[in-house]
């Protein structure tokens, strides 16, 4: 994850990156990381054009656990 994370540049993400123009469903997801004394939290749509950033994103979905 730390490598997915560097490689997307993910703290110097802005907090939103909205999905393409023309994109009619979409999902969002919120990606909040603390490391040390750094904290950022972005909320990304799909598709998600930025290869690194959805590799960070697919690694994510992998990882996460189902909300009961």
């Amino acid at each position: 994850l730390e490598r997915l994370v560097r490689e997307a540049g993910f703290f110097a993400l802005p907090r939103r990156i909205p999905a393409p123009a023309g994109a009619a469903d979409f999902q969002s997801h919120d990606i909040e990381i603390d490391d040390g004394p750094r904290h950022h939290h972005v909320t990304v749509a799909e598709p998600i054009a930025d290869p690194a950033l959805r590799a960070l994103v697919e690694a994510l979905r992998r990882l996460a656990v189902p909300e009961r």
